[in-house]
């Protein structure tokens, strides 16, 4: 997928420019949701046999320039607040809205820069050093679509914004409780709440991958195609961090407690950082990309460390160990993946509840807001 040819990198910057035009005119939520579908038929070729047909969708379509979030979404992202300030955009967090309707090429072509931005994030850190295990086996040290989707969008509040890095917290209000006009997703806001949807996400995922790792990121998929029914006005849940966060971990140690572990500590990382980046500010900066993000760094230093045992599921799990709960939660006897899940499950809502209790904002801009909306 990533290369050092220049070449190569010419093209996929140019597709990647179209793929952030794209993502603008019909909103970055709907270029996910394709985003989405693509990640389904890749699953699905790959459960047949065809690994080679599911890696050119992944790598062209599903995680590439066409419909990559890196791409696609950021550019829907750029082109969002950009229309916010220069085109009589309602709101630059709306990611919802197909901006083609506004008829101004000049929004197009901003979410054309973001897709470039983007891709050139992603390929940066593609290029940080791997980690390398006792048994030479290299390892990923990021999720590099989930970091250059982050930190792309991060750059797009910073020069198209007008909130500063970290919004701009009103007066009274506590940054991490939000109020009704700065909350990222109300219904999926209390730690209970958040703890139940997670379990409920996380734990079919990471026992789907178990069962079968070439399930690749189906359930991912369909958590995305979820997000039409939020383009439709309807609450529906945020659930594709929960998915493949889960599947990663999964993959990686072939024990589903750190998949749900995983699971988890996504979806309370996605809440927090819902609060520090986006809800108070000027531009959609992805709360579940950056959950996504920490759990990528993290994932990988802890196999490198040793914390997490290094056991890629390479096929079909052996039918009898389906039902067995000592297999799925303690390959080998080991209990690594139960510890992280009960402290996960109990330190991150009490991590949440604490910012919660913290003074709300007094009578001045948040640390990091440049100039006022």
């Amino acid at each position: 997928m990533w290369t050092l040819d220049p070449n190569a990198i010419l093209v996929w910057l140019i597709l990647a420019f179209c793929g952030g035009v794209f993502g603008a005119a019909v909103g970055a939520l709907c270029s996910f949701v394709l985003c989405g579908l693509a990640a389904i038929a890749a699953s699905l070729c790959m459960l047949a046999g065809a690994s080679a047909t599911g890696g050119t969708i992944d790598g062209w379509v599903t995680w590439g320039p066409l419909l990559g979030p890196q791409t696609a979404f950021v550019g829907g992202c750029w082109a969002a607040v950009y229309a916010r300030y220069h085109a009589g955009f309602h709101n630059g967090r709306d990611i919802c809205k197909p901006l083609v309707a506004l008829n101004r090429p000049d929004v197009l072509l901003v979410g054309g820069i973001g897709g470039v931005c983007g891709a050139v994030m992603t390929w940066l850190f593609w290029l940080l050093p791997s980690y390398v295990l006792a048994d030479g086996t290299a390892v990923a040290s990021s999720n590099t679509v989930a970091c250059g989707v982050a930190v792309a969008s991060m750059i797009g509040r910073l020069v198209l914004g007008r909130t500063g890095l970290f919004g701009t917290v009103a007066p009274g209000v506590n940054r991490w409780a939000g109020n009704a006009d700065a909350c990222w997703l109300p219904w999926q806001h209390d730690p209970l709440q958040l703890l139940l949807i997670a379990v409920a996400v996380g734990l079919p995922s990471a026992f789907l991958a178990y069962v079968n790792p070439q399930t690749h990121l189906l359930v991912f998929g369909l958590m995305c195609v979820l997000f039409l029914f939020m383009i439709l006005g309807q609450s529906v849940i945020a659930g594709h961090h929960f998915a493949i966060c889960a599947f990663f971990a999964v993959a990686a140690t072939g024990n589903v407690a750190w998949g749900l572990a995983f699971a988890i500590l996504a979806g309370f990382a996605c809440e927090i950082l819902a609060f520090q980046f986006t809800a108070h500010g000027d531009s959609h900066i992805d709360p579940p990309t950056c959950g996504i993000m920490v759990c990528g760094f993290l994932q990988p230093l802890l196999i490198w460390l040793g914390v997490m045992r290094h056991r890629p599921l390479t096929g079909p799990t052996a039918a009898e160990a389906l039902h067995d709960f000592g297999s799925a939660c303690m390959p080998g006897g080991d209990a690594t993946g139960l510890v992280a899940l009960a402290v996960v499950s109990i330190a991150a809502p009490l991590l949440l509840g604490a910012l919660r209790r913290l003074p709300p904002a007094r009578g001045r801009a948040a640390p990091g807001s440049v100039r006022p909306a």
